[in-house]
């Protein structure tokens, strides 16, 4: 069902709502999908100077979180600002989530080696487990960018910096293990289920893939991933993008949401089914996911590595060329900024040239309000489109 298909829902409960009103601890009722969800928008929390404790093993409470002098910090340069502020809110009020310890809290940045790195652990009371949660990207192209060295490059550092954390967490804390992530986050929580030791992937009860891009083909021929895919639990909105990059050969779950195309990606908008504890589903994907997965694959999958990494350098190059900064920016491009994106690929052979134009005015008519411009640009696909 696509995003012009949608009907009236009513007023569906978002992750903030769940954790307002879900009152039972996690040793009375398990960790679920939902659950994974919120840890995952936690992850996107600055923890390491506001609340510093969570740098170390031992930790300290969510509710504490709340507390703090001033929290703002938190959320430096984090989208949804009153959202996560909301959620943090009822985290700290709410019996199920209040006692969690976050810890072993830890941040990466490495421009030279276009790493983003971020990830935190949660401690469950009791003996419920432990929750390690990667951080994912956000709305800039530079974030979606991420997603789509993720889906065609392998192993990046973050990937390998992910499967580290994950053998020292476990080294440190008992139990049972859950891995899980947003966007490129669920992307590395599935390399570290597969890649981390024997011993710790016995531990592990379920990875939780949030809309995360895929992995290219020959990194699921591996044993250890045989070993995983039973454990793997993805969800993807209906009409998923960065969800139906490449490939992740399980079965996956529709969340309904109340936001339309590419803004389906934020987890807030995700609709919740409060009683059952889990996401509201939807019939399937939307024909726009579908579409806008073959086009990507059409292009990018015979590619060899280098070849990949080039189309996706040009790719990104052009839409920030219209000086676009986030997917919201986007929806506002006009003749003057395509005139802009169009010049950035003067310098492009002429073939390449002609595949990102496609590529760019199929996604744009599949996923953004229509409108001429992009029309133009899927029509001038050939070598004179950037004159």
């Amino acid at each position: 069902m696509g995003s012009n298909d949608r009907v009236e829902w009513g007023n569906m409960a978002d992750i903030i709502e769940y954790a307002q009103q879900e009152l039972l601890t996690f040793d009375e009722t398990p960790l679920n999908e939902v659950d994974s969800l919120v840890f995952s928008q936690l992850s996107y929390f600055w923890f390491g100077e506001a609340f510093p404790d969570a740098r170390g093993i031992s930790g300290r409470a969510l509710h504490d979180a709340f507390h703090l002098e001033a929290f703002d910090p938190l959320f430096v340069g984090k989208r949804a600002q009153d959202q996560n502020q909301a959620l943090l809110a009822a985290i700290a009020a709410s019996p199920r989530y209040r006692d969690v310890r976050v810890c072993s809290y830890v941040a990466e940045f490495d421009r030279q080696s276009e790493t983003q790195f971020s990830a935190a652990a949660f401690i469950l009371p009791g003996d419920a487990g432990s929750y390690i949660a990667f951080r994912g990207t956000d709305s800039t192209l530079v974030g979606w960018k991420e997603d789509f060295n993720l889906a065609y490059r392998y192993p990046v550092r973050g990937q390998v910096l992910a499967c580290s954390h994950v053998n020292r967490i476990a080294d440190a804390v008992s139990g049972p293990l859950y891995l899980g992530g947003h966007s490129k986050g669920g992307n590395l929580a599935v390399y570290a289920a597969t890649q981390c030791s024997a011993a710790v992937q016995d531990r592990i009860v379920a990875v939780y893939d949030h809309d995360a891009p895929g992995f290219a083909s020959e990194f699921f021929d591996q044993p250890s991933f045989a070993r995983i895919r039973p454990r793997i639990r993805k969800t993807v909105p209906e009409d998923a993008l960065v969800g139906m990059l490449m490939e992740t050969p399980v079965e996956y779950r529709v969340v309904r949401s109340d936001a339309v195309a590419m803004l389906q990606h934020d987890p807030f908008t995700w609709e919740v089914d409060i009683p059952a504890r889990e996401f509201a589903l939807a019939d399937g994907v939307s024909r726009m996911a579908g579409r806008g997965d073959a086009v990507i694959s059409k292009w990018i999958e015979p590619l060899d590595a280098e070849q990949r990494g080039a189309f996706i350098d040009t790719l990104f190059r052009a839409l920030t060329a219209t000086g676009a900064h986030t997917t919201g920016d986007l929806l506002k491009i006009g003749r003057p900024e395509l005139a802009a994106l169009m010049a950035s690929l003067v310098d492009t052979d002429p073939e390449t040239r002609r595949i990102i134009l496609e590529v760019l005015g199929r996604l744009a008519r599949l996923f953004f309000t229509p409108q001429a411009t992009w029309e133009l640009l899927d029509s001038r696909g050939g070598e004179d489109a950037a004159l």
